[in-house]
């Protein structure tokens, strides 16, 4: 009877220590996963295009390059505020609510939300046209700028396009950003002698309209980087080529669509540049010592077949500067 006791009693032992391993086990596991919790980072876009599309892939790419792959290192949650304005303010509480270590907002709508929200975590914008403007230099807040040079769009125009008098322009009045290059570009464009015909728009539905009061004014449509009109560019295109207008336009979404040409940095470029940005931050740098940068990198490129279906032969000065 008493062996049988101390027999219960040992196995009983045995159960406990063995029970006690496994505790300890899963405690230094759990304390294991804490010291490794990926960074987390919150990314927004006003609305999904090609365009902004290839800005936040090329984030992704440089991010990993640095050594912060997403579901490792870092867990970024996108969140796509659909074309709506009431949209970004909700995701700018949401991700100060979930308290992110950092957040990337992708053009001036998605920015400007945050600047309004955003308390205590540093903020890195990208594609942002006018971040004085917009009013996005500031504490905690840094970024990279997708300004379009003026200066060599008009050169363009004028060696492709050497016959246009009159330039086209359709935008949207609510886009900080599209004003901005408006005004700019109508400035330029009287400097130089050509006459410039606008055409505004407050929603998508509106593009097809404005156009056909617009395209037969013009001798071409210079396209910058607006984000109602780039979610209709299909239409743009569809229309222009209808109305035997060429398109200009100012990133690589829009030749791939069927614009003729741009000269300016491409989307992805612009996304890697806002993404070596934000591996500072991630290593430890102060957004508050990373002034903002500008798009850097330009290139030329065509859409050959819109080429074609308008007749337009590439000057050999043109040629030479050709990025396939």
């Amino acid at each position: 009877m008493k062996k049988q006791m101390v027999k219960r009693i040992g196995v009983g032992m045995s159960l406990l220590i063995v029970v006690g391993l496994l505790a300890g086990c899963v405690k230094a596991e759990a304390t294991g996963d804490e010291a490794v919790k990926p960074i987390e980072i919150g990314i927004t876009q006003i609305v999904e295009h090609p365009s902004l599309d290839e800005i936040r892939q090329g984030i992704i790419d440089q991010l990993e390059v640095e050594g912060y792959r997403d579901g490792q290192e870092i867990h970024i949650d996108f969140q796509n505020a659909q074309g709506a304005i009431e949209n970004t303010q909700m995701i700018a509480q949401e991700f100060q609510s979930q308290k992110k270590d950092v957040i990337v907002a992708i053009t001036t709508p998605s920015a400007q939300a945050m600047k309004n929200v955003i308390e205590g975590i540093p903020v890195v914008f990208s594609a942002v046209t006018d971040p004085e403007g917009a009013g996005l230099i500031g504490p905690g807040m840094t970024g990279v700028s997708n300004l379009t040079p003026i200066e060599s769009q008009f050169d363009l125009f004028k060696t492709l396009l050497p016959e246009v008098k009159t330039i086209g322009m359709i935008y949207n009045t609510a886009e900080a950003n599209s004003v901005f290059l408006m005004e700019r570009a109508k400035k330029k464009a009287e400097e130089l002698g050509y006459k410039m015909e606008v055409a505004v728009i407050t929603s998508t539905n509106e593009v097809g309209l404005a156009l056909d009061q617009l395209l037969p004014k013009v001798d071409m449509l210079y396209s910058v980087q607006d984000n109602m009109v780039a979610s209709a560019f299909p239409v743009v295109v569809q229309k222009a080529n209808e109305a035997g207008v060429p398109i200009i336009g100012t990133v690589q979404a829009f030749v791939d669509q069927g614009a003729v040409a741009m000269d300016n940095a491409s989307d992805y470029e612009v996304g890697l540049q806002t993404g070596k940005m934000l591996a500072r931050i991630l290593a430890g740098a102060n957004v508050d010592e990373i002034p903002f940068e500008t798009t850097q990198n330009t290139a030329f490129t065509v859409n050959k077949e819109a080429l074609a279906f308008f007749g337009i032969t590439l000057p050999e000065e043109l040629e030479g500067r050709l990025e396939e």
